[in-house]
């Protein structure tokens, strides 16, 4: 019986490849299949899928020619016969050979298991687990489990990988995948609408996953596109968050404030571009900026809007771009 199928879109990542897949067949629990999506790869990627393919019964291989990320989730969605479907990144691992083990004694009755991530710097090793000590525990409703988290923390990410989902979440009462021709922070859409579908979450600060931070890694390249991809998505889920009308007031505002720091991650962000770029961009965030700045998240973002009204658009990239080289801020 499958219980588990594991979707891990792969891309060009045969340095990593290997302790990816091996994070999941050394597993003490069996009963999951492996879904590789190869979307087009063309370094040692291919070989290696394909011997695991050959090699191993459980792991089932697709291969697509370069449709990105989205389009290969989607299909490991599609080909999935799990009762849960659980994400992971090809340049990234499992924690430990007990981690299905730990997730299946949590799935007993829920809809939904949010597990805590690392992230690792591939060229130093540094470590940093996020703090999910204050979210833990069960949660009758996945709107129940937002309102804690996005209490908690109102910048919370919506990383896909640190879920393991029942299938029918995506499929239930209508279909749910992820954006197709969207490059970049793909999660932002699909991740929260799941979740609000949930009925029993549980919810544990033990860290299963390893997210590595590499040269090569898409998310950490500034670009225009980048920046303007996720203020875009951001700023469509602002406007579908206020268009439901099956979730709380309070809810509604907790996820809108979640979604419009898009826009202050822009001004950091800023400073690492090109002139005429950075020139584009910052037209670009004077014409969105009053649909963002009235859900400021944080007292860092309220001052921030402040300063936007005195000062305009320009001259607050510029501060909070030093302010991050100085400080060493992500965001």
């Amino acid at each position: 019986m499958v219980r588990y199928s594991i979707i891990i879109p792969v891309h060009n990542a045969g340095g990593f490849l290997n302790e990816c897949i091996e994070s999941v067949l050394c597993q003490t629990l069996r009963c999951f299949e492996i879904i590789l999506i190869d979307d087009g790869s063309t370094d040692e990627s291919v070989g290696i899928c394909d011997k695991y393919a050959l090699e191993h019964s459980s792991v089932t291989l697709i291969r697509q020619s370069c449709k990105g990320v989205s389009a290969a989730r989607n299909a490991g969605i599609d080909a999935a016969n799990g009762e849960f479907l659980i994400f992971l990144d090809a340049d990234d691992h499992w924690c430990s050979d007990r981690t299905l083990e730990c997730i299946d004694a949590l799935a007993a009755g829920s809809d939904l298991v949010c597990f805590n991530i690392k992230t690792v710097q591939n060229d130093s090793g540094t470590e940093k687990v996020f703090d999910a000590h204050s979210i833990s525990g069960d949660y009758s409703s996945g709107a129940a489990f937002l309102e804690k988290a996005l209490g908690h923390d109102p910048e919370f990410s919506w990383f896909c990988v640190r879920y393991a989902y029942r299938r029918s979440l995506w499929n239930e009462p209508s279909v749910i995948r992820f954006p197709e021709g969207v490059r970049f922070h793909e999660d932002t859409q699909v991740v929260y609408r799941v979740v609000l579908r949930a009925g029993h979450c549980a919810v544990t600060e033990e860290c299963f996953y390893a997210y590595r931070i590499h040269s090569a890694s898409v998310s950490r390249r500034d670009s225009l596109q980048l920046i303007k991809d996720r203020i875009d998505v951001n700023y469509e889920q602002i406007r579908a968050v206020n268009d439901r009308n099956d979730i709380s007031s309070a809810l509604k505002d907790k996820l809108c404030r979640n979604m419009a720091t898009a826009f202050y991650v822009a001004l950091i962000h800023s400073g690492s571009l090109e002139k005429e770029e950075k020139c584009e961009l910052m037209k670009y965030l004077t014409k969105v900026k009053k649909s963002f700045c009235k859900y400021p998240a944080t007292k860092k973002q309220r001052a921030v809007n402040v300063f936007l009204d005195v000062f305009g658009v320009k001259a607050a990239g510029f501060v909070l771009n030093i302010r991050r080289r100085i400080r060493g801020d992500a965001r």
